[in-house]
């Protein structure tokens, strides 16, 4: 687990020097909580167990905080199981994204695709569908390329007609790339403590990190997550909706313009961020009423510019 457990630490300490942009650890840590497939063309990819139940603390948050996550038997952080072959009259959106949308930090039922699907089945009237079902592809670490994978593997079956993908700037940096960096170097023992992370600025995550960014520079590190949202075009060619949050300037351009070139994709930019009080103290993951404004602002977004076709 070492591979995945401090992704997201490299860029607060070396990416957020330069920008003014918050980054999140990535909270991975659980040995058999990831299992790797056998086949594909990523070498470092890998999804959660099915059928499988956590109660986890936040240690890292507050002791007494335990939260948990259900996976169904499709390895998705979910309540419910889904048919392959989509009910009469239901509209699926797919969920896709990192630990944000995964619900890291918070139970199954409060993620925020747990939470829209509840919107709309509530609140949404709309003539041409009687059922919403949103379901959560998301993975704690996930960068773009991954989770393009993940919908590859997982999600296109379930012939969608929505994908909702929230992209944060920590999801530019590959995964699959650093990876072999980390392996390549001897582990700094004082990064550990009890199988804890104890000291993440002197890490050999860190060193990889940087020796990615100078390797590649940061243009070509963005152009190959938008590589991979061009391969993400083979299977899958309808509706898109970008969620995007605290990205920097740069990142944007490149992903206006991979809007431009495709046809049913929507963008939403997120220009509030989270307050204080809105997220989990300590590691920066939106709570539970974090969640909430997340599924607020799509329910909003979505119905208010039909992207549910209900006329």
């Amino acid at each position: 687990m070492l591979e995945l457990i401090a992704i997201f630490v490299l860029g607060f300490n070396i990416y957020s020097k330069q920008n003014d942009v918050a980054i999140v650890i990535n909270p991975i840590k659980e040995d058999g909580r990831l299992i790797t497939p056998r086949d594909g063309h990523l070498k470092h990819f890998m999804e959660p167990a099915p059928n499988a139940t956590f109660k986890k603390p936040i240690v890292s948050i507050l002791p007494e905080t335990v939260v948990t996550y259900t996976h169904n038997s499709d390895s998705l952080n979910e309540r419910f199981e889904y048919t392959i072959i989509k009910p009469k009259n239901t509209f699926r959106i797919v969920n896709l994204g990192d630990s944000w949308s995964y619900g890291w930090g918070v139970n199954t039922k409060d993620n925020y695709s747990e939470v829209l699907e509840d919107l709309l089945n509530n609140k949404f009237q709309c003539k041409n569908f009687k059922k919403f079902e949103v379901l959560n592809l998301a993975v704690d670490g996930y960068d773009i390329e991954f989770s393009a994978e993940r919908f590859r593997r997982r999600g296109q079956k379930y012939n969608p007609d929505l994908v909702i993908w929230l992209i944060k700037h920590d999801d530019f940096f590959p995964q699959e790339l650093i990876h072999p960096l980390i392996n390549a170097k001897p582990i700094d023992k004082s990064y550990f403590e009890n199988g804890k992370v104890v000291n993440p600025t002197h890490s050999v995550v860190e060193k990889a990190f940087e020796e990615m960014l100078n390797r590649l520079g940061k243009e070509k590190m963005i152009q190959y997550e938008i590589s991979a949202l061009n391969r993400f075009n083979d299977y899958y060619k309808d509706k898109l909706l970008l969620f995007l949050y605290n990205i920097l300037p740069d990142e944007r351009r490149a992903l206006e313009e991979f809007i431009e070139s495709r046809e049913h994709t929507y963008i939403y930019m997120k220009t509030r961020n989270l307050q204080s009080n809105e997220i989990i103290q300590g590691d920066g993951h939106p709570n539970k009423i974090g969640h909430q404004i997340f599924a607020n602002d799509l329910f909003n977004y979505i119905t208010e510019r039909a992207i549910i076709p209900c006329s």
